[in-house]
């Protein structure tokens, strides 16, 4: 390998990893980390206050996207999948759509086949102001208590053995490393 190859190769590793701190930084302060209390009462504003009976004691996967976001589109059925799986007394997904256009976002999930429920904060008041969301999609997986257990950005295999058996652990209250996955 020449010299120039070698110059090359870690210039373009430093401007990859000046635009991840980058990423990460934009509002990153203040914002809530696994182990944190998710503000169901904010959800519940989006719901029109029917939240806390609908996701009372359940295991949720709740995932902020947009229509014009292509990994948010492309994991959409597998979120999906992952809704129709698994058992709704215990679990529940929730898609919150940060479109401005509240039918761009309808279009999209009927155009899809998309049922699971789907909330619109066009304001981005809970996914920006709240939670500090900066990437889409980001997705909060919150334990039967309320608390975040994993704060995961970017698109994911949901509909997966994996998934299926890590939301049955922690809905059954087994320890599950508090985490948050991918820039931000």
């Amino acid at each position: 390998m020449s010299i120039y190859s070698v110059t090359v190769n870690r210039v373009i590793v430093l401007l990859v990893s000046l635009s991840f701190l980058n990423c990460c930084d934009s509002g990153a302060r203040g914002r809530l980390k696994p182990g944190d209390t998710f503000p169901v009462s904010s959800l519940s504003e989006l719901m029109g206050g029917e939240v806390v009976a609908q996701i009372a004691g359940k295991t949720l996967v709740v995932n902020f996207w947009a229509s014009w976001c292509p990994p948010c589109r492309k994991e959409m059925p597998a979120l999906q999948g992952l809704d129709d799986a698994m058992n709704r007394q215990h679990f529940r997904v929730i898609g919150v759509s940060v479109d401005e256009d509240k039918n761009l976002m309808r279009e999209f999930l009927i155009q899809h086949q998309i049922h699971f429920d789907n909330y619109h904060d066009a304001e981005r008041q809970l996914a920006y102001e709240t939670l500090g969301i900066r990437n889409y999609p980001e997705t909060f997986i919150i334990s039967p208590e309320g608390l975040i257990i994993m704060r995961i950005v970017g698109e994911q295999p949901w509909n997966s053995e994996a998934v299926h058996s890590l939301l049955e652990r922690i809905h059954k209250g087994d320890q599950y490393p508090l985490k948050s996955l991918g820039p931000g």
